[in-house]
């Protein structure tokens, strides 16, 4: 699979319908095809606030907030992430641009 473009604070990830979620052992696991995925505490508390509605810069605030992380780690950590979950098919992003 090819790498997806950046994301843009302003685009809008959203969750895909047809991945599956579960809650084992305290961990958020996201399944989608052949793909299964343990979220770490921050990537669930990410996908969590993922509601199609929140922009990339939101979900990085939000991240920022309860790790007492910069703007500019929050930003990059969130990109990292929802570029992972863009690649294996278990999220969507709606762009700001044309």
């Amino acid at each position: 699979m090819g790498t997806p473009a950046p994301l843009a604070p302003d685009d809008v990830p959203a969750r895909r319908l047809d991945t599956r979620i579960r809650r084992m052992d305290g961990s958020l696991v996201l399944a989608f095809g052949e793909t299964v995925v343990q979220l770490s505490e921050s990537g669930a508390l990410l996908y969590e606030h993922m509601d199609g509605r929140r922009t990339v810069g939101m979900l990085a605030a939000v991240l920022a907030e309860t790790y007492e992380l910069s703007e500019q780690e929050a930003l990059t950590d969130t990109g990292e992430f929802l570029g992972y979950l863009l690649e294996n098919s278990l999220a969507e992003v709606r762009t700001s641009g044309p």
